[in-house]
């Protein structure tokens, strides 16, 4: 079973460098991935609960923070290094069939931190804030999985990776977001 999963994942990381790359949307994912394209983002979310919440804005703050410690050590000090799967730019097959967008790094691939942080804190956000949000709280999902996919994309790492990531981003944000409710907000 665990070889056609592999299987099925090596396929659709084919069929979406065969059929997806394209030189022209290289940069727009090369940025998606890329903390600093989205200061612009990071400093209107910062001022929005800055204003909106005043002293209990460092609540917030806290949450999130915890919510990528929690994503980031999760995946880096425990899953990656149990499951240590090679990057599809790392892979022989791969290393020879595509280049990726940028340089492939040595760490492991399963399951992708960027996918988790942001899924993490999408999910996070979109509990904690969608009421205030209105239908904009679909935004910080697509801004989620915009970024994963980009992982895909840019060749660093295999979709079941980023799925994987998705997966385990959402649990802990939500996770959080149930103990924030819980012990934050109740009387």
């Amino acid at each position: 079973m665990l070889n056609y999963f592999n299987l099925l994942d090596h396929q659709l990381f084919d069929f979406i460098q065969i059929n997806f790359r394209s030189v022209h949307l290289d940069p727009m994912f090369l940025a998606f991935r890329d903390k600093v394209f989205w200061i612009p983002f990071y400093i209107f979310l910062t001022s929005w609960i800055i204003i909106k919440f005043r002293n209990k804005a460092w609540r917030f703050f806290a949450l999130m923070i915890l919510t990528i410690i929690l994503t980031d050590q999760l995946n880096s000090t425990l899953l990656k290094k149990y499951f240590e799967r090679v990057r599809p730019c790392n892979e022989i097959y791969f290393k020879d069939q595509f280049l990726p967008v940028i340089e492939c790094s040595g760490g492991f691939s399963f399951p992708s931190s960027h996918a988790t942080n942001h899924m993490g804190i999408a999910s996070l956000l979109f509990f904690v804030f969608g009421s205030y949000f209105g239908s904009w709280k679909w935004g910080i999902l697509v801004w989620a999985l915009l970024v994963g996919f980009s992982q895909v994309y840019i060749g660093v790492h295999f979709p079941f990776d980023v799925l994987a990531g998705w997966i385990e981003g959402f649990l802990v944000g939500f996770g959080i977001f149930v103990l924030f409710r819980k012990f934050i907000l109740s009387p």
